[in-house]
């Protein structure tokens, strides 16, 4: 007796529109600051802000990249030290 008073739900239907999914236009204009000219999206970035943006990656990723090769040596040593006293 309980279904019966229940709603059935809506199907939600989707359309392709064509649109890529990163398609986030609408998004840069309201960033925008007043006055700035509109940058278009093939111009790449003066050679200052792509060594700006290079170092600022390599900064966040230095001190996991030696996290990795600390594992990377202690496995090996682990290995080397363990063949050699299997001899």
């Amino acid at each position: 007796m309980a279904n019966k008073n229940k709603e059935k739900k809506q199907k939600i239907r989707y359309v392709d529109d064509g649109s890529t999914v990163v398609d986030m236009q609408p998004l840069q204009d309201s960033r925008r600051r007043p006055g700035e000219k509109p940058r278009d999206p093939g111009a790449k970035g003066t050679l200052r802000e792509q060594f700006r943006t290079y170092f600022a990656a390599v900064k966040l990723m230095f001190w996991p990249m030696m996290v990795t090769l600390g594992i990377i040596f202690v496995s090996f040593l682990v290995t080397w030290i363990f063949f050699t006293l299997a001899r």
